[in-house]
């Protein structure tokens, strides 16, 4: 048994050496509510202050690339993706990407 906050959950655990990291898959993290799915993201900044700086960097970036982000989440045509009858399905974590 596990828990987090008021949430307990019974869970199947493997012990491993030492000098391995320890883990929770998606299904424990998602039983915990450790992790949500986010549906829709805001351009606002979260901080109570805006940050003036931070906001006109992001402007001069969507007026520079305008054409990647107009349309963002549909493309203009139709795309049909093919998958393996056999195929998993896994969720993988977001990844940071650097900013040169």
């Amino acid at each position: 048994e596990i828990s987090h906050k008021a949430i307990k959950v019974m869970l199947r655990f493997e012990i491993v050496r030492p000098d391995k990291a320890s883990l929770l898959g998606a299904r424990a993290c998602k039983l915990l509510n450790l992790v949500q799915r986010v549906h829709a993201m805001s351009s606002t900044p979260a901080t109570a202050s805006p940050n003036v700086n931070l906001q006109a960097e992001i402007d001069d970036i969507l007026t520079q690339y305008h054409n990647v982000f107009d349309g963002i989440g549909m493309l203009p045509y139709r795309y049909k993706i093919l998958l393996k009858p056999n195929a998993i399905p896994v969720i993988h974590a977001p990844r940071r990407v650097q900013l040169l």
